[in-house]
């Protein structure tokens, strides 16, 4: 069999292999129990790979961010750089949306998805591995991770404060975890672009417009992973 042909087979079949999965993850969280982590430590993989790290690689290769970059004037190491950047992005707004998952599932829900909270960064540094990077490299990336949270979750912080003066769409939304929401998408576009600039955001930079799409759309995903699952 052709490299073009699998390639289209496995593009097909993708889809349904990760609808069964899903399936999968309903029914081992139906069955969940306190002292088994093995249902929460499967959602944490799912969570990682299909909400930071895929996520990221596609917009790594979209045309409209690299456009916004420049990349093609870029360095590897500058790109490379550039894709941590993204892919931290998106592992931090997953754990900022599981920091609020009791706002989104009942109170019997509550310890499963601590436990998904918990276990996301492991998960995330075992699904780097198995795409090729080093250990002692993915051990890395999951500090800086820790980084990027402790400085987006601040920066999320101010915004709301900002916001709560200065916004009146943002005052009038119903709750606090709406409000967080909100938040924390533009600061991760904001916190990310500056990263990503080295710096060197411009005014009305396009790129922060860029990533607070992506980010929005993400954020909504994630929290109907969370409610539905």
């Amino acid at each position: 069999m052709g490299t073009a042909v699998r390639n289209m087979i496995l593009f097909l079949v993708r889809p349904f292999i990760r609808f069964v999965g899903y399936l999968a993850l309903k029914m081992m969280k139906r069955g969940w129990r306190p002292d088994d982590d093995q249902p929460p430590r499967a959602a944490a993989s799912h969570i990682a790979e299909t909400m930071a790290i895929e996520p990221g690689f596609s917009v790594f290769h979209n045309r409209t961010f690299r456009d916004v970059v420049k990349f093609d004037a870029l360095s590897t190491t500058e790109r490379d750089r550039m894709f941590n950047e993204l892919v931290t992005a998106g592992m931090c707004l997953t754990l900022l949306c599981l920091d609020f998952a009791d706002a989104l599932v009942p109170p019997e829900a509550y310890h499963f998805w601590r436990g998904v909270r918990k276990l996301a960064p492991e998960e995330f540094e075992s699904h780097l591995v198995g795409h090729g990077i080093a250990p002692s490299h993915a051990a890395g990336f999951r500090k800086l991770i820790g980084m990027r949270y402790e400085e987006y979750e601040e920066l999320t912080r101010e915004v709301e404060k900002v916001w709560d003066v200065e916004e009146p769409q943002f005052q009038s939304l119903p709750t606090v975890a709406a409000k967080r929401s909100v938040a924390r998408v533009h600061a991760i576009a904001i916190g990310a672009t500056d990263h990503i600039r080295r710096g060197k955001m411009k005014p009305r930079d396009p790129l922060v417009d860029f990533l607070r799409s992506w980010l929005l759309e993400l954020n909504e995903d994630i929290g109907r992973f969370i409610r539905d699952l």
